[in-house]
């Protein structure tokens, strides 16, 4: 399963997930408290994705956008 995601960090309304789409499908809109900062945002959003989902944090899997705001994740169900 594949998950585009528009993450806001440094956001006073995270951990917030919504859900809602674009021209090129589903894309989950990630407001999170976290700064943007030595990855801390990218491991929130994991463990945000997987919680949603109810999956284990390791099946989250950060497969493209380590340093931009739209990322793709990879989950293993």
């Amino acid at each position: 399963m594949h998950i585009r995601a528009k993450i806001k960090p440094n956001s006073k309304k995270g951990p917030l997930i919504i859900k809602t789409t674009d021209e090129k499908g589903e894309i989950w809109e990630i407001f999170l408290k976290s700064p943007a900062i030595e990855g801390k945002a990218n491991k929130e959003v994991c463990e945000l994705i997987a919680k949603n989902l109810k999956v284990a944090k390791t099946k989250v899997i950060l497969a493209k956008g380590l340093k931009s705001k739209v990322k793709i994740f990879n989950i293993d169900i």
